[in-house]
């Protein structure tokens, strides 16, 4: 599983500093659109994630999620009808072209 540990020996990480660029717009029966820039910091998007932890925060689930892109925005749909003391949250994931340190940012549902 992708997460920010892979990186903390190279990369300082900090999830939370572009947290609101990241949007989560409510459609109604536990139906969910996220979006996201396609590019922070000259770094375009590469990838989105959907992470279920147990209580323990202990990963049980983590799926690619499809993307689609409009108007600079990487969009995703997710569904959330029950969830029985899990947590989830979307992670994303903007790189470098040829490498380097990624920007990474999580969000709760």
């Amino acid at each position: 599983m992708l997460s920010s540990t892979t990186f903390a020996s190279e990369c300082k990480v900090d999830e939370a500093k572009f947290a609101n660029q990241v949007k989560l717009v409510e459609q109604g029966y536990g139906n969910f659109i996220v979006t996201a820039p396609i590019e922070l910091e000259s770094k375009p998007f590469q990838t989105m994630y959907l992470v279920i932890e147990n209580k323990n925060k202990a990963p049980l689930i983590q799926g690619e999620l499809r993307t689609t892109i409009n108007n600079d925005l990487a969009m995703a749909h997710i569904n959330v009808t029950e969830n029985n003391g899990l947590n989830a949250h979307i992670t994303i994931y903007w790189e470098p072209q040829g490498g380097g340190c990624p920007i990474i940012v999580r969000k709760s549902v």
